[in-house]
């Protein structure tokens, strides 16, 4: 049988891009599922524009019997036509109320801008679509004929507002590229934004769609198999993955689902590759929570990355076991299986030869007794693991699912990997990217790469992507060579936009989430992005009395508590006793403090300012012993805008106090040494706040007793 291709398919099969404001410079995301965290690297251009993240794509080609055979690129032989199509959808679409397949819980939807009620003159107003835009060759860029610039939004009334929603390009192999929108959102009319998710009147520029080529190959055409984009808000925080990503997700839902008969056979569970990525996430996000830096971060009893705790908990020897068992007992049940645990206690109570149980539940509650089950199960879980806010957070406060669980694979594996049932595996080793894998292994390690770095929850109504990835009927497992696509809509079909006034949960789940087509994955989002993640934060916000900010909803892309710039450079100067480095290593402050100006607050002021506000990316430091833990590298909140770090009396204060350090034993020589580089730092402050002055940067708001309270 031939070795020849046959078969032309598009990866990853769902890319990833995220918006920003620099005109000049943006980066690829992540295309391998280890590839390295950048140390240090500038997610802002020297003007302090936010890069955009662009989706790269490629071709693989395949044979008769969907084997592998290699990456097609453009050269003599080879030519790849790319056509993507765009739209922004929210503004068109229902209202976010929750998610729609929580069964009794799933609420009905009105549309988004109902006060638009003719279906032409809704699409002519509401929908932001560039069309289709095609590209061919190697190394093409900077094109007008490549920009998605001729949406439009409110066309045609004297309120209309042009919408670009990005732009293609290819690189040295003709591999392409999808770059998005601006980070700009507007209402048509001025009107102020009032919620989270489903602002009136407004639009922004996320966008997703679909990616298609025409592979042509001495003279013959083949259609490759197509592909989606994504385009979504910036990641506050890269590199740093959820405790549930987008991938665990599609995972499970397979799992759940008996694709490709994996639940035929007994769950095999590798401690690094199934039960590890959970640890690390908790770990990780000491970065962007200082509540998790409390309970996982350097030097806490559960910062599972310590090397000795590692080895305990990687090892599955008898001895580890009332470990294991104890950390298992912390995460609560998903969904499913809590959904069973009712049911089971409600059987027993049926069962009971004596009323006396039933009555006593009935004195508790006046509540229908499976209510009051819930409300015990809410009860029970509220301190679980992992600490996240779940799809039922704000609408049912006594429901389980207001607390985020694992998928019901991660937590079969964590159940098997608490019984001892689990082998050790390998640690993954970080690879600089795709080129590193097995040519083989790229085109699904690109599809895992890029959902990886989606968020898998909260979905109300999430960051990236949402709740109808969990739904089977969105994928197209009809692909016998790869199942990890979802169905997409035909070429010449257009999207439909509307099924009555009122959206029903049944309706959606029967009609509206089998197909994706351009504008259908981001169109249930918050609308603009900014005021939803303005809105969602952590524990403390919601209730003031908790002892740490926990839970959080999205705090591996939109931080929560941080380590500053300045707490850095604090740490950095290793003259300093290492006990005050290590203050200056606990100091977190509020990521979203600099958007409390005045009386908007961050819903709004995210809407203008989100640009200006620090990423969250890793830096080298000198490194800190603390306790067993040698600290190298730290997530640190950079690039914040220099309005908000000059002309600090605080700062200057700090600087004082800690140069009296520099005097201790020091010889005439040595202390002027020191105080000529004490005076470098002032002059240094000195020349960025006559900077800011000079280029005319506006003051910060400083408010009066009278206007804080």
């Amino acid at each position: 049988m031939s070795n020849s291709i046959t078969q032309y398919y598009i990866y990853p099969a769902i890319g990833i891009a995220r918006v920003g404001n620099s005109e000049e410079e943006f980066y690829i995301g992540p295309e391998a599922p280890e590839q390295e965290i950048p140390i240090n690297f500038k997610y802002k251009d020297a003007k302090g524009k936010v890069k955009r993240q662009a989706a790269r794509f490629r071709i693989y080609g395949f044979n008769e019997r969907g084997d592998f055979v290699e990456e097609v690129t453009d050269s003599s032989k080879v030519k790849i036509e790319w056509e993507v199509h765009l739209a922004n959808r929210k503004a068109i679409n229902y209202q976010f109320n929750n998610a729609m397949d929580l069964g009794a819980l799933s609420k009905d939807c009105t549309l988004r801008n109902g006060d638009v009620t003719d279906l032409k003159e809704r699409e002519q107003k509401l929908l932001i679509d560039s069309g289709i835009r095609k590209i061919q060759g190697c190394e093409e860029r900077n094109k007008t004929k490549y920009q998605f610039d001729s949406g439009k939004f409110y066309t045609g009334t004297a309120f209309q507002r042009d919408v670009y929603l990005g732009e293609l390009q290819t690189d040295e192999k003709g591999r392409l590229l999808v770059l998005g929108g601006r980070g700009e959102s507007n209402s048509f009319d001025g009107r102020v934004a009032t919620t989270f998710a489903n602002n009136e009147g407004w639009h922004d520029d996320v966008s997703d769609g679909t990616v298609r080529a025409n592979v042509t190959v001495d003279g013959t055409t083949y259609v490759a198999k197509p592909a989606m984009v994504a385009v979504t808000p910036p990641n506050f925080a890269p590199g740093m993955r959820g405790v549930v990503t987008m991938y665990d997700v599609v995972k499970d839902l397979f799992y759940r689902e008996n694709v490709n008969g994996v639940k035929d056979k007994a769950l095999d569970t590798q401690f690094y590759r199934d039960i590890y990525p959970i640890f690390n996430s908790l770990v990780d996000n000491q970065g962007v929570n200082s509540g998790f830096y409390m309970m996982f971060g350097d030097n806490a009893p559960a910062n599972f990355t310590e090397p000795e705790l590692l080895a305990r908990l990687a090892s599955p020897q008898t001895e580890s076991e009332p470990l294991r068992q104890s950390l298992f007992k912390q995460f609560r049940l998903p969904a499913e299986l809590t959904k069973k645990q009712r049911i089971d206690e409600l059987e027993k109570i049926s069962k009971a030869e004596s009323g006396e149980l039933l009555d006593r539940l009935n004195r508790i509650s006046s509540k229908p007794l499976d209510d009051a089950m819930k409300y015990v199960q809410f009860e029970s879980q509220a301190d679980q693991l992992p600490p996240f806010y779940g799809d039922a957070y704000g609408d049912y406060q006594n429901s389980p699912l207001a607390g985020l669980s694992l998928t019901q694979t991660q937590y079969l594996h964590l159940e098997n990997w608490s019984n001892g049932d689990f082998s050790q595996g390998q640690l993954p080793e970080s690879v600089s990217g795709l080129d590193s894998l097995d040519i083989a292994c790229q085109p699904h390690a690109l599809t895992k790469a890029n959902l990886l770095e989606c968020l898998g929850g909260p979905f109300h109504p999430g960051i990236e992507l949402t709740w109808f990835l969990r739904r089977l009927s969105m994928w197209d497992i009809s692909d016998d060579l790869d199942k990890m696509r979802l169905n997409i809509l035909p070429e010449d079909q257009a999207v439909q936009d509307f099924y009555g006034p009122i959206l029903t949960p049944e309706v959606a789940l029967e009609s509206m989430f089998n197909t994706s087509g351009p504008g259908t994955l981001t169109r249930f989002l918050g609308v603009p992005w900014q005021t939803d993640e303005g809105s969602c934060r952590s524990g403390q916000d919601y209730d003031p009395a908790y002892y740490l900010p926990t839970p959080s909803f999205w705090s591996a892309r939109v931080p929560n508590q941080v380590l500053s710039q300045r707490s850095l450079e604090r740490i950095s100067d290793t003259r300093l006793p290492e006990l005050q480095r290590i203050k200056h290593f606990d100091y977190r402050q509020d990521w979203l403090r600099f958007l409390r100006e005045g009386s908007q607050g961050p819903r709004i002021a995210m809407i203008t300012e989100w640009d200006k506000i620090g990423i969250v990316s890793k830096h080298s430091i000198p490194p800190i012993k603390l306790g067993k833990t040698d600290i190298k590298t730290l997530w640190v909140e950079s690039e914040v805008n220099e309005k908000y770090l000059v002309n600090d009396p605080s700062y200057r204060q700090m600087l004082h106090m800690e140069s009296l350090v520099y005097f201790e034993g020091a010889t005439e020589q040595g202390i002027k040494s020191v105080r000529d580089d004490f005076n470098k730092q002032l002059k240094q402050l000195d020349q960025e706040d006559l900077a800011a002055k000079e280029g005319h940067i506006p003051p910060r708001k400083i408010k009066t007793r009278d206007e804080l309270l």
